[in-house]
């Protein structure tokens, strides 16, 4: 007679039971590794073009602007623009001084130093990726599928079209990427190792991150606050002898940074009147209180939805305000359970960061700051923890139900992979664009000898292809910035100096009404081309 046994559960089975969700996440390295590929096709693209495409295709006007100052220091004439005869403070010093080696490197060939820049930015790319990928591993450990999250997390980020761009505008963005996971990856690890205090070895260390965040970009000041107090905040001394240590671990590093950074702040200070490069300064003369706060929800949304960029028509769309607080108010609560309810006291210090960190950020370019066109680039810096907190959510929804993980795994890798590949090659086709200023470029080039100098407000691309530009904005040129601060405008300057020609975007052709200073009977408008985006003016009666 058969009898009904019950068998107690064997080690065995516990074993298979816990590596069920490895076993089916195995898409995933092979999804992540395609994504990893893809963007890094996409960064390479350029050097298909070299005369063309490697010159348009990802670096920015402002990108030309520390090009310019790079490889002047590169050719021996410090930090400078015009052909060397202005010093200048306007560049962020540490990716100044890197891209300068490749521009001697190339002996000050153009196309050369920016293909040597270009190379390392896909390097430092890469590197950036898999230091989020270790962070996020990180965070993650003890989930059972907190591997395969970080190597999505990482991919997908890597892939993004808005963060390939950002990683190659010959700016300090990408390296801002790689220095800051950089430090919080050695934050997280030095608590792990000892969470009640850290070793002098440990604080040494950190401090010297610090200062390399900060010489990276210097609104890493705000990073390495919310760093030592979200460290703060959640060792709260319960006695004096603690309070000692708190104190110790805040002042020994911050101190170190500081000795860092007090070399450029002193050149700041001595040479042009602040410790806040002019660039900032000038940026932020058109800023009105509370300006940009309606831009940030859509650049926030564009990191959480990492794979969809929000296009520039909706930015202040309402439905795009309304649409950020639905998708956060549903990512957070998705993306808690993995991500943000760990108990492991380093994952709390890094996460407490980020957010300290954004809300500093936020406050300053939405409350303060000018150029609401530049907030996607500011806050990039943001992009790996929101990055991480829509996937996550996403990850967390699919995989919620085993009937609804079957279902629509592979659609979604499908999806996600057709809009990764269709961004980036639509990336490649606009490459030949005017994405910086190169209707001015190409028509100075064709009409205007070298020695003769030439003026604009956009003088990044113009001014790294004719050595003899003055910049008028001011972001690099002090004695325009001071025409704009002092005298209300740069025209009386514009005629104080040798410049012959005017060429820039077609909204510089409105100067031709200006009856101030006389600049209508000194300059004449030769050139007024909506189409190619372009008006030029030449000096006739010196």
């Amino acid at each position: 007679m058969l009898q009904n046994v019950t068998t107690a559960p064997t080690a065995m089975d516990a074993q298979d039971h816990q590596n069920e969700p490895l076993r089916e996440q195995r898409w995933v390295k092979p999804f992540s590794i395609t994504l990893l590929l893809v963007g890094t096709l996409s960064r390479l693209a350029p050097f298909t073009d070299p005369n063309g495409r490697m010159l348009r295709q990802f670096m920015t006007e402002d990108g030309y602007l520390m090009q310019t100052i790079a490889r002047n220091f590169a050719l021996g004439h410090g930090l400078s623009v015009s052909d060397g005869t202005i010093a200048t403070n306007g560049t962020q010093p540490l990716p100044a001084f890197i891209f300068a080696f490749f521009h001697y490197l190339a002996n000050g060939n153009k196309i050369g130093g920016i293909a040597g820049i270009a190379a390392f930015s896909v390097l430092v790319s890469l590197a950036s990726a898999g230091l989020l990928y270790s962070l996020m591993k990180n965070l993650l450990r003890g989930q059972p599928d907190g591997q395969p999250l970080a190597l999505l997390i990482a991919s997908l980020w890597f892939v993004s079209p808005t963060i390939v761009k950002h990683s190659m505008n010959g700016l300090e963005t990408g390296l801002y990427f790689l220095t800051s996971l950089a430090m919080l990856t050695l934050f997280i690890r030095f608590i792990d190792e000892n969470s009640s205090r850290l070793s002098w070895k440990q604080m040494i260390l950190m401090g010297l991150m610090f200062g390399l965040c900060f010489l990276t970009r210097n609104d890493a000041a705000f990073l390495i606050a919310a760093t030592l107090l979200a460290r703060l905040i959640l060792q709260w001394p319960r006695n004096a002898g603690l309070w000692w240590d708190r104190i110790i671990e805040a002042v020994v590093p911050g101190l170190i940074s500081v000795a860092i950074a007090l070399p450029w702040l002193i050149y700041n200070y001595r040479l042009f009147g602040s410790i806040e490069p002019i660039s900032g300064i000038a940026e932020a003369l058109g800023a009105h209180l509370g300006g940009n706060l309606i831009y940030l929800p859509a650049v926030l949304l564009d990191f959480i939805t990492i794979l969809f960029p929000i296009p520039p028509t909706f930015e202040t769309n309402p439905l795009t305000i309304l649409a950020f607080f639905v998708v956060l108010g549903a990512a957070l609560p998705l993306s808690r359970k993995i991500l943000l309810s760990q108990p492991r006291h380093s994952t709390k210090v890094a996460l407490l960061t980020y957010g300290i960190f954004g809300i500093l950020l936020c406050s300053f370019y939405g409350v303060y700051f000018g150029v609401p066109f530049f907030m996607s680039r500011y806050l990039s810096i943001l992009s790996p923890i929101l990055a991480a907190v829509g996937v996550t959510a996403t990850y967390r929804l699919l995989t919620s139900t085993g009937n609804v993980r079957r279902v629509v795994q592979a659609p979604m890798m499908a999806v996600a992979l057709v809009v990764a590949v269709g961004l980036n090659v639509r990336i490649y086709r606009n490459g030949l664009g005017t994405y910086g200023n190169f209707p001015a470029v190409d028509w100075v080039l064709a009409n205007v000898p070298p020695q003769t100098w030439v003026g604009a407000i956009q003088t990044g691309t113009l001014g790294f292809f004719h050595d003899r530009t003055i910049n008028l904005d001011g972001k690099v040129n002090p004695e325009a910035l001071r025409a704009r601060l002092t005298e209300g405008g740069v025209i009386s300057y514009i005629l104080r100096t040798k410049i012959q020609y005017l060429a820039d975007w077609e909204g510089l052709a409105t100067w031709s009404h200006s009856e101030r200073d006389g600049f209508n009977q000194k300059f004449k408008l030769i050139v007024d081309d909506k189409k190619a985006n372009l008006a030029v003016f030449e000096r006739f009666n010196p």
